[in-house]
């Protein structure tokens, strides 16, 4: 009789172990929140870039660059609170006419790090200058590493 209690009990907890042990984290999306998208006018110089703004310092210097072009102003920038949030910027490289576009589409924490990832494409033409496509959005503040794709 305790052979079988014994044998049940081990058989019930070797079923409920698994092989696919992943440290109980399972990647979750992140709501971000959109503070700008569109294009730069090659008014001002903003280089293709990747970045992820965690202090008011580096904020102030974005929206004072985007406040040379005149079709962004900095005005329209809220504020941040770099306790509570983080900023992820992505601007593209250079296209050959307003009709590019730039989207954060996705933005998933994962066990090590969060990735974010980004679509780029082209509509209607638009005028025939040059110009870099670029999003910007904010998420909670984060100790991870963040990774573009």
């Amino acid at each position: 009789m305790k052979k079988m209690v014994l044998m049940t009990i081990l058989s019930m907890v070797l079923m409920n172990c698994s092989d696919d042990d992943n440290g109980g984290f399972t990647p979750q999306n992140i709501d971000f929140e959109a503070i700008r998208q569109g294009v730069i006018i090659p008014t001002i110089t903003v280089e293709e870039q990747n970045t992820v703004i965690i202090n008011q310092a580096d904020w102030n210097q974005l929206v004072e660059l985007f406040s040379e072009d005149y079709s962004t102003g900095a005005e329209e920038f809220p504020e941040v609170d770099f306790n509570t949030f983080q900023v992820i910027v992505s601007v593209d490289v250079e296209r050959g006419h307003t009709g590019y576009w730039l989207e954060i589409t996705e933005i998933t924490e994962n066990e090590n790090n969060i990735t974010v990832t980004i679509a780029t494409g082209e509509h209607d033409a638009g005028y025939t200058t040059i110009c870099r496509p670029y999003h910007i959005v904010k998420i909670p503040k984060s100790d991870k590493p963040v990774v573009f794709e």
